[in-house]
């Protein structure tokens, strides 16, 4: 049981059941069908996330690539799209999220806050991914989903000579500064779940794609609130929420870029149907 920081909260509400429905795609069979028809065990939510106002292409990854995924992947698939701008002909869930996707993570947070096990839903994991991303569902069928993991690269110093160290947030104090006062507040409370434990050491590394299994949803939802509290930036953000509850699995699951998530013009132009 994750112990959450004192003003977290994930209130338990039928109006918030209704309106995760509401914008829910489920992928069953080669279908899709919209709202909460089906069962959730054994199902992966897929979270994609919107950089920016233009929504053109969600017809397209709905109604072809999704459905093509689903085909191939070896879990059910639900699907919701989120952006900074709700836009409700479409189905897109609006979370005031700044735009060019520096915290895109809290599309994350508040996917989790519609979709947990108190509003009713027993997802297996959560698969978060940007708008211009491509998966690839041969290679995720040969990872394990017990695990959660992201795209790794190393332990964060100040020193470190990657621009975004020392480059200054919304808030206007460096990245680095921002992780460590996080880190800071969450040591404060001791916030934990089960052998799980927030550590003092940041992490660097790609954020546009990560998995997180349900054991460790709740931990890694509150440790990314505190890390968008202080705006620290997606590249350093997942990597050290993710790092804490990343199990020993092998060098395939960790280094995913090369062969298993791509960033394509596949959304952006939809007459391309090949990743």
């Amino acid at each position: 049981m994750t112990e959450s920081i004192p003003h977290r909260s994930n209130s338990i509400s039928h109006g918030n059941q209704l309106l995760a429905c509401k914008y829910l795609r489920q992928y069953r069979n080669g279908k899709m069908s919209r709202g909460c028809q089906f069962n959730t065990t054994d199902t992966i939510l897929f979270i994609v996330n919107f950089h920016y106002f233009n929504y053109t292409p969600v017809h397209f990854i709905e109604h072809r690539y999704f459905i093509e995924f689903s085909k191939r992947f070896k879990y059910s698939v639900d699907l919701i799209f989120v952006g900074a701008v709700e836009s409700e002909a479409i189905g897109v869930y609006g979370t005031g999220v700044p735009i060019m996707g520096f915290y895109s993570y809290r599309s994350y947070i508040n996917a989790y806050d519609l979709f947990n096990s108190r509003q009713g839903f027993n997802y297996y994991g959560f698969m978060f991914l940007n708008d211009d991303s491509c998966l690839n569902p041969w290679v995720l069928n040969t990872l394990p989903f017990n695990v959660s993991y992201y795209e790794r690269k190393g332990e964060l110093y100040e020193s470190n000579r990657w621009k975004f160290t020392s480059y200054k947030n919304t808030f206007g104090i460096t990245n680095f500064e921002a992780v460590t006062l996080a880190l800071e507040e969450l040591n404060r409370y001791d916030v934990h779940s089960g052998p799980y434990h927030v550590t003092t050491q940041p992490y660097w590394g790609r954020g546009d794609f990560f998995y997180v299994y349900r054991r460790h949803s709740q931990f890694v939802r509150d440790i990314l609130q505190t890390m968008y509290e202080y705006r620290v930036f997606l590249e350093i953000a997942v990597p050290t929420a993710v790092a804490m509850v990343m199990e020993v699995v092998s060098q395939t699951a960790i280094i995913l870029d090369d062969y298993l998530f791509v960033h394509v013009l596949i959304f952006i132009q939809p007459s391309l149907v090949i990743c």
